[in-house]
């Protein structure tokens, strides 16, 4: 049931902030613009969590293993973040808005702190969709390799698995936590942990990726003259 939930209350959350944007459509069109993301994020997420869902009744075996598998930023979460910075673009263009219209003394200082947010979640949202199609780790025959990093060997690599860690915030009252997953492994000796939330592959097919490479690079070395 867990897992049918969270759709359901990003799909209702979704339904109402969207029914709420076109009740403010004529009466204030820059809140109505807020609900109408507000609206988009919960049903991307809600989708998200479908597939989530959707993927996890797969078999095993049918996942298609290539020769390398290129795992890059999800496109659901670059749509939800950039909706989420629209929001803050909107609400600064709305003070701004209301600064120069009611002729507020100090304008130019007062109404450089919208501006600077407007230029700053702007270059924001350019330098996401420049990264967006950037591929975050490789996964082949050979080993691993980071974005701009270094290709590492299965024979360097050790005891790699998908963990996650709770983040719980002590000031909220209302026992919020979050929930990261990663990748874990040894390189070397050296503890490496990649984030895995913002990425295009849930970690169940990336646990059998890595299962399958291994297994193909065990299969490799035992086969060599």
């Amino acid at each position: 049931m867990k897992h049918i939930r969270f759709p359901l209350l990003n799909l209702l959350f979704g339904s109402i902030s969207f029914y709420v944007g076109i009740y403010f459509l004529k009466e204030v069109l820059l809140l109505s613009i807020l609900f109408f993301i507000a609206a988009l994020v919960s049903l991307t997420l809600a989708y998200k969590e479908y597939c989530i869902h959707k993927n996890q009744l797969r078999k095993i075996d049918t996942l298609p293993v290539a020769e390398e598998v290129q795992i890059r930023k999800s496109k659901l979460i670059l749509l939800v973040k950039i909706s989420s910075y629209f929001i803050f673009i909107i609400v600064s263009v709305f003070f701004l808005i209301v600064i120069i219209q009611n002729k507020i003394e100090n304008l130019i200082v007062i109404g450089m702190m919208p501006l600077f947010i407007i230029v700053f979640v702007t270059v924001k949202v350019l330098i996401e969709l420049k990264n967006m199609n950037a591929v975050s780790i490789f996964i082949n025959s050979q080993g691993i390799k980071i974005q701009n990093g270094e290709m590492m060997n299965w024979g360097d690599i050790q005891q790699e698995k998908i963990t996650s860690k709770v983040f719980r915030s002590k000031e909220s009252k209302y026992d919020y936590a979050a929930e990261v997953e990663y990748l874990f492994f040894y390189f070397k000796n050296e503890k490496m942990e990649i984030a895995l939330n913002e990425l295009d592959l849930t970690t169940q097919d990336l646990n059998d990726y890595l299962k399958k490479f291994r297994e193909r690079f065990d299969n490799e070395k035992l086969n060599l003259p």
